[in-house]
């Protein structure tokens, strides 16, 4: 907004007065241009008006860029914290895992184990009587028994 300075002349005209506005100079204006004409202390006061405005724009940028500083961190951190709950839940998925499969495998030699002992049971119990008179243990049944006291 280009601004320019000038006095008011007034010349009576019969009964009235008539106001001439007179630019010197390089004023940038057209013939038959129309302009608004402001007192000067009402230009003051809308440049001050202009200036907290503006003031007040520049404060409001400047609690956004603040805001969103803090909004930025808040998601770093928000993801920071699902990260490391993610993490956590995998350590504690692995460990769960690795102690399903550690029983898995104590189950089963357990069950091989019971295995081989009903198959021992049965052979016990269908020995001959000349066997058992004799005390004639099979020898899969004997390396069993001594398997079991090491």
């Amino acid at each position: 907004m280009d601004k320019h300075l000038s006095k008011v002349k007034a010349y009576q005209r019969k009964n009235s007065f008539q106001f001439l506005v007179t630019l010197t100079g390089n004023h940038g204006f057209s013939k038959d241009q129309e302009v608004y004409i402001i007192d000067k202390k009402e230009l003051e006061a809308l440049e001050d008006i202009c200036k907290s405005q503006e003031n007040q724009v520049m404060e409001c940028k400047n609690q956004i860029l603040e805001l969103k500083g803090k909004l930025d961190k808040y998601e770093s951190l928000k993801t920071y914290k699902l990260s490391d709950k993610y993490d956590k839940a995998i350590n504690d998925n692995d460990k769960l895992r690795n102690r399903f499969d550690h029983l898995q495998e104590r189950f089963n030699k357990s069950q091989e184990e019971i295995i081989q002992l009903q198959k021992a049971i049965n052979r016990l119990t269908t020995m001959k009587f000349t066997d058992r008179l004799f005390n004639r243990i099979p020898e899969d049944v004997i390396l069993l028994l001594e398997g079991k006291q090491d």
